[in-house]
């Protein structure tokens, strides 16, 4: 639903995160494969001091994106990205987002369009990572289908009150806190 409106305001390009798309999906089965004999904690720990350090930049005084990278270069940055967050995807059983938000930031992307995109992208991670996790772990259908209803009304509300009420550094610095919240909930949950 959030791609949806995003697309229809011009938001949203998808060719440009089709590299993402297609690496990401090939490598969440390489990442889960290698989680089945790893400690994760370890890698939880340091992705979460990423995610610290990502946030801090993000907030920092004059880190506002200027003019984006040219659209052949984001194209070759969106492969490199796709295998990497694909992979972690895959490891850690995460969708993603966290790696993708100071990617695009860095990548001189917009708040705004930086949430449009990942609006886009996770959903193709995190399923392609589910499918693989399918196999090791017992599924709850019902909360699978409680939480895919609740994102999908989730989405919609959301994408309609940034698009209406919120200015780019506003979603800049909600963008920084998702980050930060985020590396807290993974500090949490390793410890």
């Amino acid at each position: 639903t959030a791609s949806v409106i995003n697309f229809r305001r011009g938001m949203l390009d998808v060719r440009a995160t089709l590299p993402f798309l297609v690496t990401s999906i090939v490598t969440a089965p390489l990442g889960t494969s290698c989680a089945k004999g790893l400690d994760t904690g370890l890698v939880k720990l340091l992705f979460a001091v990423f995610l610290f350090v990502s946030a801090y930049l993000m907030l920092r005084k004059g880190r506002s994106p200027q003019e984006p990278y040219e659209s052949r270069n984001v194209q070759w940055l969106m492969y490199r990205l796709g295998i990497v967050v694909g992979f972690f995807a895959g490891l850690l059983g995460i969708g993603g987002g966290a790696f993708i938000i100071p990617a695009l930031f860095y990548m001189r992307y917009t708040p705004k369009k930086i949430a449009a995109t990942v609006s886009f992208m996770i959903p193709f991670s995190t399923f392609a990572a589910f499918l693989s996790y399918v196999v090791f772990v017992d599924i709850d259908w019902i909360l699978i289908a409680v939480v895919s209803l609740a994102a999908v009304l989730g989405g919609k509300v959301g994408t309609v009150l940034m698009h209406r009420y919120l200015a780019d550094f506003q979603m800049k610095n909600i963008l920084a806190a998702l980050l930060f919240l985020i590396g807290m909930k993974m500090i949490l949950d390793t410890l």
